[in-house]
């Protein structure tokens, strides 16, 4: 049995393709990722995904207590085969389940244009067998990496929950 199955959600529910990728446009806005609407290197990115583990401390229900921290594997994220810099990673902050993980990633300068590979990392399993894709730009976007109103921080080496009540 793994203790993490990373899995990305795609667009057409067939489990490969183009992802459940939203990107954050220079006015704060988010947008879904595509090839038509490819997100520019440095801009943010919520990709939504399952398969994060066993969390700590321990789930006693489908639904998650606020003001309670939890913690699972690290998690990495790489796009076209390059390192996103992680800046969340947890549930998402909308939802109280388990079952969806949000994480919030940087594309980095040095991804290709058009559809790109994004693998996600967690603990030491990843969903690259998946075949997961994200539309990416030509252009630059500095400045739009952070998302406006929901930063989390960075995620070093562990992933640090923080329930919506919680977050600063």
């Amino acid at each position: 049995m793994l203790n993490t199955a990373p899995g990305i959600f795609t667009a057409t529910q067939t489990g490969s393709g183009q992802g459940a990728i939203l990107q954050q446009g220079s006015d704060g806005q988010f947008s879904y990722n595509r090839a038509d609407n490819p997100a520019p290197k440095g801009a943010a990115l919520e990709i939504f995904a399952t398969g994060a583990g066993v969390w700590t401390p321990p789930a006693l229900t489908d639904l998650f207590i606020d003001g309670v921290f939890f913690k699972t594997q690290p998690v990495l994220v790489t796009i076209g085969g390059q390192s996103a810099r992680v800046q969340y990673a947890g549930t998402l902050a909308t939802q109280s389940s388990w079952s969806v993980q949000q994480v919030n990633a940087v594309v980095p300068d040095g991804v290709g244009s058009g559809p790109q590979q994004v693998v996600l990392k967690i603990g030491t399993n990843d969903n690259s067998q998946q075949k997961v894709t994200g539309g990416l730009g030509e252009m630059n976007s500095p400045g739009l990496n952070r998302f406006v109103g929901a930063s989390h921080g960075p995620v070093p080496t562990e992933v640090l929950i923080i329930p919506a009540a919680a977050a600063p």
